[in-house]
């Protein structure tokens, strides 16, 4: 058997993390020394509070999940407002801090040791998905952290259980679709000749599939903030707010909006004044997530990218005419703006 650190190391290298965010102190010695021989690039920072960003910033970037390793007490406590944006844009992230050795925890009494909190994990309840407690909690916190709905997971680790000996944690796999709700989602569309795409955070790792069901159903597609650059300059990319009256007019000439990982938040429907689709399919790992802002007429419950996959692969290969000029409604769109910020716009398009 291998230690706590080993195996939480191990553990992180088995769910797929390419880099570590962290700040070192002297209870988490141990772990970053099991990093420093391992694969995974440990990357240094100056503040707690950068590391939970960093990390938060990775998982949007790559739809990984982002790590950030720091110490006990106000070390961790360092991390909580990056935890909360985390939180807020429910990003896999995995804030793993130590704690004192257990031979000097009593419960209840605060005797002051080195960075001694009352109750680490409580600060991180209002935060995360789930607390975790122990070198033995590695699989249950890595389990949470990938497993959707997606929100940052806290795990701390007692300092003298990174050197004890643990079992390795299994694998997390991401939830499937059901055949029957991807049928559902298939006879919805086949009624449909104006679709647009609305793609959100949920939808990070799935920009190649979001791509290739919009190149079959001719579909315009929108990216909310969370999402941005998830298509890149793809020919069927709104690339403008829905806020701008002639992309807005997008959404409410279309006959059904796929709404793919987004709960159809406030600040990207200008706080729900987009009038609710003819018809909306939702896709997302979390079916009230999915319908608590627009109710759905089908419900797709589960990964984005093998949703989309199941539902590409039933559309014609050939693809559709885009329904819709994107051209002529970026320029409509960007006229306004043009007009009022020639300067501004003359140097955001060079």
């Amino acid at each position: 058997m291998a230690t706590g650190a080993q195996v939480l190391v191990s553990a992180l290298e088995q769910a797929g993390v390419r880099v570590v965010f962290g700040l070192p102190g002297v209870h988490n010695l141990p772990a970053w020394e099991a990093l420093r021989v391992s694969s995974i690039r440990l990357v240094g920072v100056r503040h707690e509070q950068a590391a939970a960003y960093a990390a938060d910033g990775w998982a949007r970037a790559t739809g990984e999940v982002g790590v950030a390793l720091v110490t006990t007490g106000p070390g961790a406590a360092n991390t909580l407002g990056a935890t909360g944006e985390a939180w807020a844009s429910r990003s896999p992230v995995l804030v793993i801090a130590t704690d004192i050795p257990r031979s000097l925890k009593r419960r209840g009494v605060v005797g002051g040791a080195l960075h001694e909190a009352t109750d680490q994990a409580a600060m991180f309840a209002p935060v995360t998905k789930a607390t975790h407690r122990g070198a033995g909690a590695i699989a249950a916190a890595l389990a949470d952290a990938l497993t959707a709905p997606t929100r940052p997971v806290f795990l701390e680790i007692p300092t003298d259980e990174l050197s004890a000996e643990v079992e390795p944690p299994a694998p997390a796999e991401p939830p499937a679709p059901r055949p029957v709700d991807v049928s559902a989602a298939l006879e919805l569309l086949a009624e449909r000749w104006r679709a647009v795409v609305w793609a959100g955070g949920g939808a990070q790792h799935a920009g190649r599939e979001v791509a290739t069901l919009a190149e079959r159903l001719g579909a315009p597609i929108f990216t909310t903030y969370t999402s941005r650059g998830l298509v890149g300059h793809h020919p069927l990319a709104v690339g403008l707010p829905p806020h701008l009256p002639a992309a807005g007019a997008l959404w409410e000439q279309a006959d059904v909006v796929i709404a793919v990982g987004s709960d159809l938040d406030g600040m990207s429907t200008m706080n729900w004044r987009l009038p609710r689709p003819q018809k909306l399919l939702a896709i997302n790992v979390d079916a009230r997530d999915a319908t608590k802002n627009y109710m759905a007429d089908v419900v797709v419950e589960g990964d984005a990218r093998q949703a989309l996959q199941a539902i590409a692969m039933s559309l014609p290969d050939a693809g559709a005419s885009p329904w819709a000029d994107l051209a002529r409604v970026r320029e409509d769109a960007l006229a306004p703006l043009r007009a009022e910020h020639p300067d501004e716009l003359q140097f955001l398009e060079s």
